[in-house]
């Protein structure tokens, strides 16, 4: 019977006849290194409950907000506005599985056969990942309409004497001194077209897809966890009105997912939750 590699390596180490580890071991541990790198079949298998559960939480999205929306939305205003949640969305199937996970067990296995709590996470944040960009695919493929989330007030009608016709910039009609109203007769007037929102938009969703998932699985205190989230959230509300205002420029609203990214480098390496 054949001893195994590693007794007769730990046995030449202590008599001090070998230093080095034999070829055959050197190679099954760099291939194990690699394999431990790639996705394996429970990192799919934890990608697949939490794709379930995120489309399960879109689709209820979709519905609450047709169903409380106001009558003169569109279907792509309303896609829009779900599109804006998914990367979020995401995040909460992704912690609802590992939750799941950790309850029944199969984290604390895991991380006592030496898998760290990052890579055990890797296949929910990959399902995560997957829900999040969903929703800048939306927006970039124009299924989706970003309009609604930029709340924005019309001015007023300003009248101006043009060419011997008082012109309402905003609606382009004109009425001449005897009071007749011209329709279309001021369309040589330049007007103010909104800025596109879109780009930066897709941009701040497909960021917040990739970072949100990453800080909702690691590990901090529940406190510290609400209070950034809450931060974060109102300074998302009013960055988007803000860029709405045109009082600062679209790409400010990565801003967002940078905020994350910072508070999930200061957390430190703390062990994971029920571990």
């Amino acid at each position: 019977m054949g001893e195994d590699p590693g007794n007769v390596i730990g046995a030449r180490r202590r008599f001090g006849r070998a230093r080095i580890a034999s070829p055959d071991v050197e190679r099954h541990h760099h291939r194990s290194r690699r394999e431990a790198e790639v996705l394996n079949r429970y990192d799919l298998a934890l990608a697949r409950r939490v794709l379930a559960a995120g489309l399960l939480l879109g689709a209820l999205a979709f519905v609450i907000t047709a169903a409380t929306d106001e009558a003169g939305s569109s279907t792509i205003d309303r896609l829009g506005r779900v599109a804006a949640f998914l990367p979020i969305l995401g995040s909460l199937a992704a912690s609802v599985v590992l939750a799941q996970t950790r309850s029944r067990g199969e984290m604390r296995a895991l991380h006592a056969l030496g898998v760290s709590p990052a890579r055990a996470a890797r296949g929910a944040w990959l399902g995560a990942a997957v829900i999040g960009l969903a929703g800048p695919a939306l927006v970039a493929l124009q299924p989706a309409s970003v309009a609604s989330l930029f709340p924005r007030i019309d001015l007023p009608s300003a009248w101006t004497f043009v060419d011997g016709l008082w012109v309402d910039g905003r609606t382009m009609l004109a009425v001449d001194a005897r009071g007749d109203v011209h329709l279309g007769s001021a369309t040589s007037l330049p007007r103010a077209e909104p800025p596109s929102f879109a780009p930066a938009t897709v941009l701040t969703l497909a960021l917040t897809s990739l970072i949100a998932p990453a800080w909702a699985l690691a590990t901090t205190h529940a406190v510290r966890r609400l209070v950034v989230a809450l931060g974060v959230g109102c300074g998302a509300v009013t960055l988007f009105h803000l860029v709405a205002a045109e009082r600062l420029p679209p790409l400010a609203l990565t801003a967002i997912p940078l905020l994350l990214l910072v508070d999930l480098g200061l957390r430190g390496t703390d062990g994971p939750v029920g571990a």
